[in-house]
């Protein structure tokens, strides 16, 4: 090699020219700060990256949850009288309780102590919890609405964000999208899932549950409270929602971490319903004066031991013309179900092993417990009036169910194409049923008729 050829090679090696007495020893590079900043980049990137997924999946939940709630409320309408319009059949959807829920809005609560022995709006209206009347007196006075027309909107609204949340959970989970839209058809087929888009405080009720389930269980000072803001609209709306407050996700972190969490969120949620009985001992002069209103006009005496009796889980057919007689069949239908989810968990439990993954089953525990405390305290207080409107009360627990099915569906997918079919056609046979009857009922429901 000829000294050009060396300098050369040198010059290739240590980025220097090999001159005269100078030092042949390679230059260091210093890579840190490049690599630091470079961390940095991709951390915003990331971020971004992550907060665009966020609002996408938002969107689309939103798009979805929009969608499925005018076809429900187009659904119903068709089942609706068709003698003034389209408006006469929108003005349909204002029934029974919705009168005692516009009388709150318009005068507040109002009642003579004790109680009216019989009920009756205009002289004792303290029989339903305030957060539904709230939500739509607001919305009058927001939008200069008529009082009914505010009624229907605020339900409709809260059905939009039960079918928002719903396909949040599906995203979520990342249910197949075949099994969540069957699980969502499912729903939107129970007898009493059109009371979503009535003047009734269902819709609102659920929505905040499942705001509640869905935001305790995600990490961050922001979720929680979220879980708590919902929570508290839960307990304000329905005394129902007492219990399921107990529900509360902990988040991440240690044990004593998440205990406090869930005891703020628990807190938090659990005054909708304490600030109502305060009212109540103020303005009455007895913080369960709620109870004794309803116990006074509608024969309403809580009995927790009934809902344990077997008797009232028989699966004979129903005169489906009486509404107690179809509220206790689907009672036992409700029980059967719950038998079914029960035997597919411990299936899932041992193919979960056998495979070596994770069943999921504290994910859905929640689930579980919020649809048995509803079931089980709503049984308890209409007991003792036949378990009049129980077809209509135990739509949640039907609904927390089907949820908590897509995500068993999805955590440990079935391999036996038999397992599928049975899915399939328990799909098919629970949305045929339950639509045909949702029709019939409807239309009772829309011409004044009494139903749940």
């Amino acid at each position: 090699m000829n000294r050009q050829e060396q300098d050369n090679s040198e010059y290739g090696r240590t980025g220097r020219v090999n001159g005269g007495g100078e030092s042949h020893e390679p230059r260091v590079s210093e890579p840190a700060p490049v690599r630091e900043v470079d961390a940095s980049l991709v951390g915003m990137q990331a971020g971004k990256s992550r907060l665009g997924s966020v609002i996408a999946r938002s969107a689309l939940a939103l798009f979805a949850g929009l969608c499925l709630t005018l076809i429900q409320l187009m659904i119903v309408l068709s089942f609706a009288p068709d003698d003034e319009g389209v408006p006469g059949r929108y003005a349909s959807l204002v029934q029974h309780d919705s009168f005692w829920f516009e009388n709150i809005m318009a005068r507040g609560y109002g009642s003579p102590v004790p109680p009216a022995p019989y009920k009756s709006f205009e002289v004792s209206n303290v029989a339903f919890f305030p957060g539904y009347p709230l939500l739509a007196g607001w919305i009058q006075q927001r939008w200069d609405l008529e009082p009914r027309n505010a009624l229907l909107l605020a339900a409709q609204l809260s059905a939009w964000l039960v079918w928002s949340y719903a396909a949040a959970f599906m995203m979520r989970w990342r249910v197949p999208w075949p099994v969540g839209a069957a699980i969502l058809i499912v729903i939107a087929a129970h007898p009493a899932a059109f009371f979503m888009v009535a003047a009734y405080s269902e819709s609102l009720f659920l929505a905040a549950l499942l705001g509640f389930l869905f935001w305790s269980s995600r990490p961050g000072k922001a979720a929680a409270l979220l879980a708590a803001a919902h929570g508290f609209c839960m307990t304000a709306t329905r005394i129902v929602g007492i219990p399921c407050a107990a529900a509360a996700g902990g988040g991440e972190g240690g044990i004593l971490r998440r205990l406090e969490r869930r005891f703020w969120i628990l807190f938090v949620s659990v005054l909708g319903a304490v600030l109502f009985f305060a009212f109540c001992q103020a303005r009455f002069g007895s913080w369960d004066f709620y109870m004794q209103t309803q116990k006074a006009g509608w024969g309403v005496t809580p009995d927790y031991l009934e809902p344990l009796r077997w008797s009232h889980y028989s699966l004979l057919t129903p005169d489906w013309e009486a509404p107690r007689e179809v509220s206790r069949f689907s009672m036992a239908v409700t029980l059967w179900l719950a038998a079914g989810m029960a035997l597919a968990e411990l299936a899932a439990l041992w193919q979960a092993r056998r495979r070596g993954i994770g069943s999921g089953f504290r994910e859905r525990l929640p689930f579980y417990f919020c649809a048995a405390a509803i079931f089980y305290v709503s049984a308890a207080g209409v007991a003792s009036v036949g378990f009049e409107s129980m077809i209509r009360y135990q739509f949640c627990t039907y609904a927390l169910g089907a949820l908590a099915a897509a995500h068993l569906l999805a955590k440990v997918p079935p391999q036996s194409v038999m397992v599928r079919g049975a899915f399939w056609v328990a799909a098919a046979l629970l949305t045929a049923a339950g639509w045909w009857l949702q029709g019939y009922y409807a239309a009772v429901f829309t011409r004044g008729g009494w139903f749940a």
